[in-house]
């Protein structure tokens, strides 16, 4: 069986094979497990050296090979549980075809990462950033499209929370000016409806009125040189008005979790945030909850005259009450 599967490659190639054709996966992915399957067999060369079949490779045998990364490699849970996809689908497909019996994979679960709760801008900041893209009528019209533009995309990242990508996207023909709303391509080719503030759809009027006519590109930002903005440029522009604020960092995504951080607070059900987000699952919009409850903690502690206590006041009170007690002879 051994010679054979060395032969065969230990049907690596068939696994990717069936992966594409049955599976549909996209070309990113297979080169993602095939890339993974090799590092595990790097790993296990000195075991097959010893004519180690497939078959007699146990969980211990993978949980070593997880364990070497982590501890010797720094992979971290993630990157971990992309190479456990990889090699438990590689099993199963063995299994199924009949070329072990059992896979070593049905004892070990994906790791889970450890919760992150997301940065949220106070308002004040979120006013910082916007403020930061200020316009003169003294500029030149470059000048003047390009930060009319860029003030259009930080309202806008405000006022819908969408994700980068899905702004880059956004086309002309999405966005409705007499509803205020846009119709957005989310994660999945999934549409949904996105709603737009005053200040911010006035902002994007204000970019259309300077947005070049002779222009065939339909997303509705475009660059200096008339080609759509891609997601880098963004981010690159972003990044300028970060510096210029003088915030000590922020980012698109950000201004994501900024938009449903605030609508939380401000009363917003989980559910609706949950689909203006465009969101899969509750579970990934209720860590906004935790983000809140953190917030109003410290605004709590901050506020309050009993919590924000100076704990030198209360020390100079307790040594008071006990120069009395000892006074009194009581102590």
């Amino acid at each position: 069986m051994n010679n054979i599967e060395k032969k065969r490659g230990y049907y690596i190639k068939d696994f990717l094979l069936y992966m594409t054709v049955q599976k549909n996966l996209a070309s990113r992915t297979i080169k993602a497990y095939e890339h993974d399957l090799k590092k595990f067999f790097e790993f296990l060369s000195p075991y097959l050296e010893k004519e180690l079949t497939l078959e007699e490779i146990d969980h211990r045998t993978v949980l070593e090979f997880l364990s070497y990364l982590k501890l010797d490699r720094k992979n971290n849970a993630r990157s971990l549980n992309r190479k456990i996809s990889a090699i438990k689908s590689y099993f199963n497909y063995l299994e199924k075809e009949g070329f072990i019996k059992n896979s070593p994979l049905n004892k070990i679960e994906s790791l889970k990462p450890p919760k992150r709760l997301p940065k949220a801008l106070e308002m004040n900041e979120v006013d910082m950033l916007i403020n930061s893209v200020d316009t003169s009528p003294h500029e030149t019209e470059n000048e003047i499209f390009r930060k009319t533009r860029d003030k259009a995309i930080m309202e806008l990242f405000y006022a819908t929370g969408l994700r980068i990508s899905e702004l880059a996207s956004l086309g002309l023909t999405q966005i409705n000016f007499d509803t205020a709303s846009a119709r957005v391509i989310g994660k999945g080719n999934k549409e949904r409806i996105v709603f737009i503030n005053n200040v911010a759809i006035d902002a994007v009027k204000e970019y259309m009125l300077v947005r070049p006519k002779d222009t065939d590109v339909e997303n509705l930002f475009i660059s200096q040189k008339g080609g759509a903005m891609t997601v880098r440029a963004i981010q690159h522009m972003f990044s300028k008005y970060v510096k210029k604020s003088a915030l000590p960092w922020s980012s698109p995504h950000a201004m994501r979790h900024s938009f449903a951080t605030h609508m939380l607070e401000g009363g917003a059900d989980l559910v609706t945030i949950k689909e203006l987000l465009g969101h899969a699952s509750l579970a990934t919009t209720q860590i906004y909850l935790d983000v809140s409850q953190k917030r109003l903690e410290h605004v709590y502690k901050e506020a309050h005259p009993r919590a924000k206590e100076d704990i030198s006041e209360i020390t100079e009170f307790s040594e008071k009450a006990l120069k009395n007690l000892n006074s009194n002879g009581i102590l």
